[in-house]
């Protein structure tokens, strides 16, 4: 990932991470077919913490307060794990470019999308959300977090918070019962 940082995607050579990792270029090759695999397997593991925050939420009981919960969180913990964000941004700038590479960028949109719209149904269903289109709504809250999170890397003065807030005022509150 050091290597990936320091020297984007094109400076970062199979020698040289193989280097960092202490491994030989074929014990790099047992593992990985290429960097882009390598690319991929950090960024998994830097979502995995995402997958976390999605599985607590969908214990709760009560949509509404997953949906908040989430998104405090969400937002808190790129807020916290600068690096890991930074990292997932240059595994997008490379994927962007890759068609090859567009599975894993839709896979991700898919999964948290539907998980947003479970949980605007299950709102609904639940007779605590009033009656609105939760595909839509999913998709937007699924822009909107994506959208923001540059900006907890790029303002110093970002007010996560404050972020969080607005975006439950917005996808939450605006639609309980």
């Amino acid at each position: 990932v050091t290597e990936f940082l320091e020297n984007g995607y094109e400076g970062a050579s199979v020698d040289s991470i193989s280097k960092r990792a202490g491994l030989s270029k074929g014990g790099f090759y047992h593992h990985f077919k290429n960097k882009d695999e390598v690319l991929l397997a950090a960024n998994y593991r830097y979502i995995e913490p995402i997958n976390k925050l999605i599985n607590d939420a969908k214990l709760n009981l009560n949509s509404a307060d997953a949906l908040k919960k989430f998104i405090n969180d969400y937002l808190s913990y790129w807020s916290r794990h600068p690096r890991e964000l930074q990292f997932t941004f240059l595994s997008i700038s490379k994927m962007i470019p890759d068609k090859n590479m567009w599975d894993e960028i839709t896979a991700y949109s898919k999964k948290m999308t539907s998980f947003y719209e479970s949980l605007f149904i299950k709102g609904i269903m639940s007779g605590r959300f009033i009656k609105h289109d939760p595909k839509k709504r999913a998709v937007s809250l699924f822009s909107a977090l994506q959208g923001i999170t540059p900006f907890l890397l790029m303002n110093e003065n970002f007010e996560t918070e404050k972020a969080a807030q607005n975006l439950i005022s917005i996808f939450v509150d605006e639609i309980l019962k």
